[in-house]
């Protein structure tokens, strides 16, 4: 992708560009006017995943969809993916947007990151929003059940943590495990209305079908979890 360009996105026009704070460049995507919201998506995502909800929301705000390090055309640096660090850099982002006083929405990995954000930064925050998450050290539960039902959710959370194994079996078949996901997601929940088109797939596949990006991913995984004993305290 080029470092900076115009997406359309239903009606509305927005802004995509790369810029360098906490020593790496992180790639934005912004629109509208207005108090700032901050979207960070999960795995395996990108900015992306926020598509249809960024034209309603730049209705009444400025919007800004964040790749996190490691994730979609964001910089992939070889440390700092524990959530304190990950949320020091995005309020280094944050702080060279200019924005003093936002709202912030975090999905999956990304609410990882706005939890300790919060506690960290509650006097730049409006709100904060969580969804569709498991909170290292605070959700979790301590002992694992077996079964499809049990675990389709959840079994990448143990995959991702083993080291240099999940970037040796998932190195060119990154769609294979995306799209696994998706489908397993729509079809277990009954989703309604809700398609999973090549075009979605080659957009959410582009971000990780290099195995340094795809490690950039699971390097969240790893570090987090690694660490969460200490996060319960």
């Amino acid at each position: 992708m080029q470092d900076s360009g115009v997406i359309a996105l239903g009606e509305r026009s927005f802004t995509h560009r790369m810029i360098e704070a906490a020593g790496m460049r992180f790639h934005v995507v912004q629109g509208g006017s207005g108090v700032p919201v901050l979207l960070i998506a999960g795995f395996p995502q990108s900015w992306y995943a926020w598509r249809h909800v960024m034209p309603l929301l730049a209705e009444r705000h400025t919007v800004v969809a964040i790749d996190l390090p490691g994730q979609g055309d964001s910089d992939r640096p070889t440390d700092g993916y524990d959530t304190r660090t990950t949320a020091e850099r995005i309020n280094a982002l944050i702080t060279t947007l200019g924005f003093g006083s936002y709202f912030m929405a975090g999905h999956d990995i990304g609410s990882w990151i706005a939890y300790p954000y919060a506690a960290r930064y509650p006097d730049q925050l409006r709100r904060v929003v969580l969804l569709d998450a498991n909170i290292s050290g605070v959700t979790p539960p301590n002992a694992i059940q077996l079964g499809f039902e049990s675990n389709w959710r959840s079994w990448h959370f143990l995959f991702n943590t083993v080291p240099d194994l999940p970037e040796a079996l998932l190195q060119g078949r990154e769609r294979i495990l995306i799209q696994w996901s998706f489908n397993a997601k729509l079809q277990t929940l009954r989703v309604p209305l809700v398609r999973l088109t090549s075009t979605n797939m080659s957009e959410c596949t582009a971000s990780s079908e290099i195995l340094e990006e795809c490690s950039g991913t699971i390097e969240h995984y790893s570090t987090t979890w690694m660490k969460m004993p200490a996060l319960r305290r």
